[in-house]
């Protein structure tokens, strides 16, 4: 199973080549390097959308604040998975 976790990017590391860019990307208070190659046009403050260490798509804020909340009720138990 593949599972890919929204984030901010916060900021970008300056690079010559864009398929090389990386950068710092924030998911809920945890902060990591992140490649953001895919994604040429990524700056800080947009919401991405990360699987194994690489942004591969830019999402809608409220799409990312709508997995957060459902990852911290799933968290909590009070997840809507009753099977």
């Amino acid at each position: 199973m593949c599972l890919a976790v929204p984030g901010r990017v916060v900021s970008i590391d300056t690079g010559v080549d864009p398929l090389d860019r990386m950068g710092m990307v924030d998911f809920g208070g945890v902060t990591r390097r992140i490649a953001l190659g895919l994604i040429e046009d990524a700056q800080p403050g947009d919401d991405v959308l990360v699987h194994a260490g690489m942004a591969i798509e830019r999402v809608q804020r409220w799409e990312a604040e709508e997995v957060w909340d459902l990852l911290r009720r799933w968290e909590d138990g009070d997840g809507t998975d009753e099977g």
